[in-house]
C-alpha cells in the first residue's frame, strides 16, 4: 500500500497499517477491502471467523480472516451494537432478499430455471427470510 504524503512516498504493508489502526482505535474491528473481499487481522480474524464461521489463515506472520464484500452487511449488523442501526441493517438484507426472490420467481415464469431448481431456491429464500426476521423480532424486543 502507498500512501502519498505531501510531496514524498511512504510505503506500509497492509498489516503495519491495521497494527497502527487498532493501537489507536483497539475497540473497533478492523476490515480492509482487497478486491472483492474484506480482510481482517490478528484478533478481530478469531471474532470473525467465530461469529460466521470463517476460515483463518497465517500470512505475514499474523493470522486473518476474510469474507466477500457482498457479506459486510450481514457482518456489520451482527457485530453492531446499536440495535436501531442492527435492525435497520437487518430490513436492508430482507429487502434484499426479497428482490433475490422476484428475481427467482421471474426466472421461473420467463422458463429461465426449471422447477426443481425453482422450488430448491424457494425453499432457500424462505428460510433466509424467516431467520432474518426472527433475528430482527429478537432485536426488538431486546431493545
Amino acid at each position: 500500500m502507498t500512501y502519498n504524503i505531501f510531496k514524498g512516498v511512504i510505503k506500509i504493508s497492509i498489516v503495519t497499517m491495521v497494527k497502527e489502526i487498532k493501537e489507536i482505535h483497539p475497540e473497533n474491528i478492523v476490515m480492509i477491502k482487497c478486491g472483492n473481499f474484506y480482510k481482517v487481522y490478528g484478533k478481530d480474524a478469531f471474532i470473525i471467523s467465530n461469529l460466521f464461521k470463517y476460515s483463518i489463515k497465517e500470512e505475514q506472520e499474523i493470522v486473518s480472516s476474510g469474507f466477500p464484500v457482498n457479506s459486510i452487511k450481514k457482518v456489520e449488523a451482527n457485530t453492531c451494537e446499536d440495535t436501531r442501526r442492527k435492525s435497520e441493517l437487518l430490513d436492508k438484507c430482507i429487502a434484499k432478499i426479497k428482490i433475490i426472490d422476484f428475481l427467482i420467481n421471474l426466472s421461473y415464469t420467463k422458463q429461465i430455471i426449471n422447477n426443481k431448481r425453482y422450488l430448491k431456491f424457494g425453499e432457500a429464500i424462505d428460510e433466509i427470510v424467516k431467520y432474518l426476521i426472527g433475528w430482527k423480532k429478537s432485536i426488538n424486543k431486546g431493545a
